[in-house]
């Protein structure tokens, strides 16, 4: 799957659906994966491939069954900016702040906390505060990440 200019985007297993930037940043995340959901059902069932301008990262289904939309949305942006963005320490750490994001996807301050309160404790990212003026890094572990969706599927399964 393409993300921005055809850079290919890391995609966990199972269901994703696309997330558009300019449709988050104007009407809310929430209607953006919406529609995307609907697009990747339109797809599956009757091979419409649907492309949309801007930038667009992928949210898991699974990810937001489990743990609700705000943590797949959120995780899949990050994943999208650890693709497209300038990084520190070995390339390891890159730099999203909550005024960032909610200019980008429109997540509220308390809703990217805990949804990235969930994703640490799961241990699909690490967050530090680096710098002066201080500002918020984070790595993404992919391991973890498909990791935990496939426990997710293989408990569905069950």
């Amino acid at each position: 799957m393409k993300g921005v200019e055809g850079m290919e985007m890391i995609l966990l297993p199972g269901n994703n659906f696309v997330v558009n930037e300019n449709l988050a940043r104007k009407y809310g995340y929430e209607l953006s994966a919406f529609l995307g959901y609907l697009m990747s059902v339109d797809e599956a069932n009757n091979g419409i491939k649907h492309n949309l301008p801007g930038n667009n990262f992928y949210a898991n289904e699974n990810i937001s069954s489990k743990y609700g939309l705000d943590v797949a949305v959120l995780l899949g942006y990050l994943m999208f900016v650890d693709k497209t963005s300038e990084h520190i320490d070995d390339k390891l750490w890159f730099c999203q702040t909550l005024e960032e994001i909610e200019k980008r996807i429109g997540m509220k301050r308390r809703k990217q906390e805990k949804a990235l309160k969930i994703l640490e404790k799961l241990g699909i990212i690490e967050k530090k505060v680096m710098g002066i003026p201080a500002k918020r890094y984070f790595k993404i572990n992919y391991e973890k990440a498909n990791e935990v969706v496939l426990n997710i599927q293989e408990k569905e399964r069950e």
